[in-house]
């Protein structure tokens, strides 16, 4: 006799498995997946870890401003786990989706945004350039092992580009 009522019990297991997590609170997860955001901090937590917001994220100690997400449960069929993010902040704005592979690999895709050049040199630790404009991003794919960028898609534009030299 086949079991096939046992195989639509598992499936019923794992989906609500996926729905009871995805509506766990962020603020109650967070501290369990801080060490794997790492060197991200968030602040703030509102919502689920299915849909949410954090009013304040830091990248090593700089405040970038506020992100909202929405995970896709259906990038689970290809072996991602992904969500929708949208950062608002002093450096300017950007969205796009972000996760994880199934071999652990980072990535990110369809990454569009704005962000101001003056402000994002602090980042990048340009202690005696100070960069001028906005640079308008339109990243189709980047993949990251561990915190290393090891491929990339798309362009970044400079938008009216200057670079102002520090005064003696």
């Amino acid at each position: 006799m086949k079991r096939w009522w046992l195989r639509y019990l598992l499936i019923g297991v794992a989906v609500y498995a996926v729905v009871l997590v995805g509506k766990f609170p962020a603020a109650v997860a967070y501290p369990y997946l801080q060490g794997v955001l790492q060197p991200l901090s968030l602040g703030g937590l509102e919502g689920s870890v299915w849909s949410g917001r954090a009013a304040q994220v830091h990248y090593q100690r700089n405040a970038l401003g506020t992100v909202s997400w929405s995970l896709q449960p259906w990038s689970l069929l290809t072996g991602d786990l992904g969500a929708h993010l949208t950062m608002e902040g002093p450096y300017g704005q950007a969205r796009g989706v972000a996760g994880l592979r199934l071999g652990g690999r980072g990535f990110i895709e369809d990454l569009t945004g704005k962000l101001s050049a003056a402000a994002v040199a602090p980042l990048l630790k340009l202690q005696a350039l100070r960069p001028e404009g906005d640079l308008e991003l339109n990243i189709a794919r980047l993949d990251f092992e561990g915190r290393i960028p090891i491929q990339a898609e798309g362009e970044v534009h400079w938008q009216q580009a200057r670079i102002a030299l520090p005064q003696p």
